[in-house]
């Protein structure tokens, strides 16, 4: 028969445990950790101590009133991903401006809204909602500045088919 250190119970030879208290006895060969001490009572012969003082500019955290909701501990940002159509809406729309007018800065306005749709849809996973808005105002400033382009151009082709001596001028210039 084992008899328990703890609370000195009988128990089997073959028990790892005491039936009573559920104390681990020393297996053979290994050691026992003792019970780690409990708080010392204060008596007539122990003083209680004072704590010490906070140290200059501690500020201790003040318990949220009763009935406040829990609030999770702040976690660090996520990494937001740029969105791809995004960024191709702000490259089609500065080619827009320099290369092909009306086909980058119409294909820059789509992309530049489907991307600012889904930056929304995302809920802050996504990033990009500025290059999104740059392409989508390229864009119309591509549009815009094609329109006037064609204008010019149809006002100048009718100046020079009312008047039919200066084609062969303009003509000669090219």
């Amino acid at each position: 028969m084992k008899t328990c250190p703890r609370c000195g119970a009988q128990n089997d030879d073959s028990a790892a445990f005491c039936g009573q208290c559920g104390a681990a006895f020393e297996q053979a060969g290994a050691f026992a950790q003792p019970a780690p001490p409990g708080p010392a009572q204060p008596g007539p012969a122990q003083p209680v101590q004072p704590a010490p003082p906070p140290p200059y500019g501690y500020q201790a955290a003040s318990a949220p009133p009763y009935g406040a909701p829990y609030q999770p501990a702040p976690y660090p940002p996520y990494h937001q991903e740029s969105n791809s159509k995004a960024t191709a809406s702000l490259v089609l729309g500065i080619v827009g401006l320099f290369v092909c007018p009306l086909i980058c800065s119409a294909i820059a306005l789509i992309l530049g809204s489907q991307a600012k749709k889904e930056i929304a849809a995302s809920g802050g996973m996504m990033s990009g909602e500025s290059s999104a808005t740059a392409g989508i105002i390229l864009g119309w400033v591509g549009i815009g500045l094609s329109l006037i382009g064609i204008i010019i151009w149809a006002v100048v082709m009718a100046v020079v088919a009312s008047h039919s001596t200066l084609l062969p001028v303009i003509l000669s210039a090219l």
